[in-house]
């Protein structure tokens, strides 16, 4: 995510996080060389401040919004629940099929989203 960036740079300069707020950001460079794998268990994706999506492993959930997928545009709004190992198009959505994996993954960005309206601080 471009928020990894910044963490990044700053690790590749020897300069630490500063420690007065909340850094999303994480040092991928380990990621980039290929020495380690992601280090978040979940991203998440937004439409101007919200956040309208979450992906976990090679699942990727988007609650209710207005897609921009010609293949569920504008008949179907979400929520789509995407396996990206087998449809990284994101062409087929899930989120009937696998109810529990949906839930989970709702329930991820649900929470997600609390803890941002809870502390604005970032976007004011």
């Amino acid at each position: 995510m471009n928020f990894d960036l910044f963490a990044t740079c700053l690790a590749l300069a020897g300069v630490p996080l500063p420690g007065d707020r909340v850094i999303d950001g994480r040092d991928i460079l380990p990621l980039l060389k290929g020495e380690a794998l992601s280090p978040h268990d979940a991203l998440y994706f937004y439409h101007t401040r919200t956040p309208i999506g979450v992906r976990g492993g090679h699942w990727k959930y988007y609650r209710n919004y207005i897609t921009d997928n010609a293949s569920f545009w504008p008949l179907k709004q979400g929520p789509f629940l995407f396996d990206l190992d087998t449809d990284p198009n994101e062409s087929y959505s899930l989120v009937e099929s696998q109810p529990g994996r949906a839930a989970e993954l709702a329930a991820l960005l649900e929470a997600f989203d609390a803890e941002m309206r809870s502390n604005l601080r970032g976007w004011l």
